[in-house]
């Protein structure tokens, strides 16, 4: 829909700003092997965004890939993360997480992988899973972890409001996607005081640093296992990742950080 906005700009000449939280071109070029649809994509979004006085991405892998594709001025665009509201996702010291539970939360589809998840709880010990999430893949993940004997147990779709508590209740939270824009939904696991596990992929490696406010891991079973057994098993560990992702996301994420950063980029197109 970018296209309009393009065209008003033309028509009025008022600035645009784009705003992406991911970079459609490359998610089509995963979600489909036409050459034609990826070619529109691709060039609808390089009209948009060499039109565009500033362009605002989520990630800074994204806004590199801009520049480089569409040789665009670095000038114009910013990184401005999704933010959470800390008010509401924060950790709560009176709750006590249930020994083993990891949780998962997404769309139960090939891009979120969460068959990579059941596949690799399958040999841990007193590991309890809670997928929170709708999708196409539901039913084979139920016959999955049935035939794996894992516990999973598939809330489905819940209210917004009510991640914060189940999140706060997870010793573990999970994100094995194959790729990812900017995770919104690993963000708030951060801000509850979640320890986090991820795969290392665009979009969550922009958000993760290894050992450092969470755990990155390969693409496979085995790499995720351990990952998630290390965790499990360091107590410490866990309290280290969890203060650490919660600092980055005050720092990084919050609504303030976010309103603050958008309003200079605001401010500076308005008085040039």
């Amino acid at each position: 829909g970018a296209w309009t906005a393009v065209i008003a700009k033309a028509a009025f000449g008022t600035p645009l700003v784009v705003r992406c939280g991911f970079l459609w071109a490359d998610f089509v070029a995963r979600l489909t092997s036409s050459r034609l649809r990826r070619w529109v994509a691709r060039a609808l979004e390089g009209l948009a965004v060499r039109s565009a006085d500033r362009v605002v991405v989520a990630a800074a892998a994204d806004a590199a890939r801009i520049i480089d594709r569409y040789h665009v001025d670095p000038a114009r665009v910013t990184v401005i993360p999704n933010y959470v509201d800390t008010a509401r996702f924060r950790p709560d010291d009176g709750v006590v997480p249930d020994a083993g539970h990891i949780l998962f939360v997404g769309r139960l589809e090939d891009q979120k992988n969460p068959a990579l998840l059941i596949d690799a709880a399958r040999t841990v010990p007193g590991v309890h899973i809670t997928v929170v999430g709708d999708g196409p893949l539901r039913a084979d993940l139920e016959s999955l972890a049935q035939a794996n004997g894992v516990a999973v147990h598939f809330a489905g779709r819940l209210a917004h409001d009510a991640l914060a508590g189940l999140f706060r209740r997870a010793q573990v939270f999970v994100l094995p996607s194959r790729y990812e824009g900017n995770p919104k939904v690993l963000v708030e696991a951060m801000a509850c005081g979640v320890p986090v596990v991820g795969t290392r992929v665009p979009g969550i490696a922009d958000v993760i640093a290894d050992r450092q406010n969470g755990l990155l891991c390969d693409s496979s079973v085995e790499s995720l296992r351990a990952a998630m057994v290390e965790l499990l098993r360091d107590a410490g560990l866990r309290t280290r990742l969890a203060n650490a992702g919660r600092r980055y996301v005050e720092a990084h994420c919050s609504l303030g950080a976010a309103v603050a950063s958008e309003r200079a980029l605001l401010e500076g197109i308005t008085s040039s």
